[in-house]
């Protein structure tokens, strides 16, 4: 029977695992040139330039939503600056609320680091010659002003709020062949619904495996969920469900969460209900929107 949700990632981690192994290290995939899973999240303008002349903002981020939809933040500030993307081999195509479209081009990417050409500076008019230092800032505060914003209202809470969670792991494991390396750079990004009390649970990044230090396999990860949500305001504590049909039968799976308005983090504790040896799973998510 199918699981979703976090029930699913560390199975869905090892099934990529397993698609390059010490018995057969021939990579199934080599992964690609799609940037759309590595370009999601908030990336923090660190240097841009205008023309040739030095122009970059004091305080403005890019939010890349795993939707496709995305805004400009200036100074931690929601100026109605929202858009649409989406990423063909290594161009950046941004279509702006009631805006022209426009495009960049992705000089190079990592998890943590991007840069970009093209002719408008993001959130304005302004056309040029424009290139763009990026640094990921997702569950970090992207700089002056006010951060991801206000304290929910607790009648509200948690809807119209996103949540990130970082999964930054490697593993390595020694056999007679030599030494393998497993690599996961992924998000965990939890959104709920400004309306209703449901929401989607999308999780994107990257899965590397190396042996003796030299990639064999390299692949995207780009998963996605939705689920309904309860919370108890006097307890600080939720559920999220998901529910649906697999192969005929139909599955709901529950799991449980717990909100700490002192630090802003909403924690969920995974157990593998069909292992019992397995250790349990902590997930510390931090707000990245009201």
């Amino acid at each position: 029977m199918k699981k979703g949700f976090l029930f699913t990632l560390a199975a869905a981690l090892m099934m990529c695992f397993a698609a390059c192994n010490p018995d057969d290290p021939t990579p199934d995939n080599q992964g690609g040139d799609d940037n759309n899973s590595s370009l999601v999240g908030n990336w923090k303008v660190d240097h841009m330039t205008f023309n040739g002349q030095e122009m970059t903002p004091e305080n403005m981020v890019l939010v890349m939503n795993a939707n496709g939809t995305g805004e400009v933040l200036e100074n931690g500030q929601h100026n109605n600056n929202n858009f649409t993307w989406s990423v063909n081999n290594n161009e950046l195509t941004v279509h702006p609320n009631g805006g022209n479209e426009y495009s960049f081009t992705i000089v190079s990417i990592s998890a943590t680091e991007a840069s970009l050409t093209g002719n408008v500076i993001p959130g304005t008019d302004m056309q040029g010659d424009v290139t763009m230092h990026l640094t990921k800032v997702n569950g970090e505060d992207p700089g002056p002003g006010p951060g991801p914003g206000p304290e929910p209202n607790p009648e509200d809470f948690p809807a119209g709020t996103m949540w990130t969670c970082s999964m930054d792991e490697t593993e390595t494991e020694t056999d007679e062949d030599g030494t393998w390396t497993y690599v996961t750079d992924a998000d965990i990004i939890m959104e709920f619904a400004s309306t209703g009390n449901n929401g989607t649970l999308d999780i994107v990044g990257t899965i590397t495996i190396m042996m003796n230090g030299a990639t064999v396999y390299s692949d995207n990860i780009d998963e996605s969920d939705t689920f309904t949500w309860t919370y108890n305001e006097a307890t600080h504590t939720g559920t999220i469900t998901q529910s649906g049909v697999d192969e005929g039968q139909p599955y709901e799976e529950t799991l449980d969460f717990t909100y700490n308005p002192s630090n802003e983090t909403i924690v969920i504790v995974y157990t593998d209900d069909e292992d019992p040896n397995a250790d349990p799973i902590t997930y510390v998510f931090q707000r990245t929107r009201k």
